[in-house]
């Protein structure tokens, strides 16, 4: 039942009862005093507070596995636009990213993750990897699948690099969206219980270089830049 249905519902019940009150006794009801009346009308809209508030703290069991709030992708649409329910692959309940791949399926050992003084002292996002050298390399990637509780995987965004240099260097504006920040690739997401897979048309033309993955995190924890090199 919506809130709409249901505030009308209160109010419709209410006011039926000040009618047959009014019907029966229309002395006593005209000695109720204006305070009283208040407190008939303020308890309304406190019950319909409280259902909103309820609505709003309880958690969503929808089964989408993340809030679709705005993130932007290549083609400049919200997240939201994105996001489809289809059939991934099961992950076991592994938890962390994985690449689906012609080589196979991997998960990703090492990832980047942003710092939080540096937006702050130098207005930029810059993902440090603490080693390189484990970024896995494959032929073809064909989608990234993520299972993080808690991340925002919709809001994720996929970047291109040419070199391990580009990737270990670049940054974007901490104070919002920048032509000079690197440009994201289009993409879709499919959805299916916690994991998600991350696509993107691009991954079929791309021969070489870094194809990397940025995740938005929960509260409290950095943000994460997953990568894999691409190269036959």
């Amino acid at each position: 039942m919506s809130l709409a249905i249901l505030a009308a519902a209160i109010a419709v019940v209410t006011f039926a009862y000040i009618a047959l009150r009014w019907r029966k006794s229309p002395k006593v009801f005209k000695a109720m005093n204006i305070v009283t009346a208040a407190d008939i009308v303020a308890g309304v809209f406190t019950g319909i507070w409280l259902v909103g508030l309820t609505r709003e703290w309880l958690p969503d069991h929808s089964g989408t596995g993340g809030s679709a709030s705005g993130g932007v992708n290549g083609n400049g649409s919200g997240a939201s636009g994105r996001k489809s329910t289809a059939t991934t692959p099961d992950l076991n309940g592994q938890v962390g990213v994985f690449v689906d791949a012609s080589d196979g399926r991997m998960e990703l050992p090492c990832y980047g993750s942003d710092s939080a003084a540096e937006a702050v002292m130098q207005e930029k996002v810059h993902f440090h990897f603490g080693r390189t050298d484990c970024i896995p390399r494959v032929s073809n990637l064909r989608a990234f699948l993520i299972n993080l509780p808690g991340a925002n995987v919709t809001d994720s965004q996929i970047f291109w690099f040419h070199g391990i240099s580009e990737l270990e260097e670049a940054s974007w504006s901490a104070l919002g969206p920048s032509p000079r920040d690197p440009q994201p690739l289009k993409d879709t997401i499919q959805v299916s219980g916690s994991v998600f897979r991350i696509e993107s048309p691009e991954f079929e033309t791309t021969r070489q270089g870094f194809i990397s993955l940025v995740v938005k995190m929960p509260l409290g924890i950095p943000d994460r830049m997953d990568a894999v090199e691409i190269g036959g």
